[in-house]
């Protein structure tokens, strides 16, 4: 869910958290950050990923802070 929360596609490219830039080298041995979206990007066609990948800041808010 949190995938799918956080990551639009334009046609040309993918924005997802930047958490996941932060942590790029966790996804490595899965095929990286494309390979984990696509994997868990319900019904989304693999061209999705296949162009540029963004990161949005992180939303520091999501943690609950005042």
């Amino acid at each position: 869910a949190y995938v799918r929360a956080q990551t639009t596609h334009d046609g040309e490219s993918t924005t997802t958290s930047q958490i996941f830039e932060w942590f790029a080298q966790d996804f490595d041995a899965g095929g990286g950050v494309k390979a984990f979206l696509r994997a868990h990007l319900e019904g989304a066609p693999s061209t999705v990923i296949e162009g540029a990948l963004t990161y949005a800041p992180y939303d520091w808010a999501l943690n609950g802070a005042p």
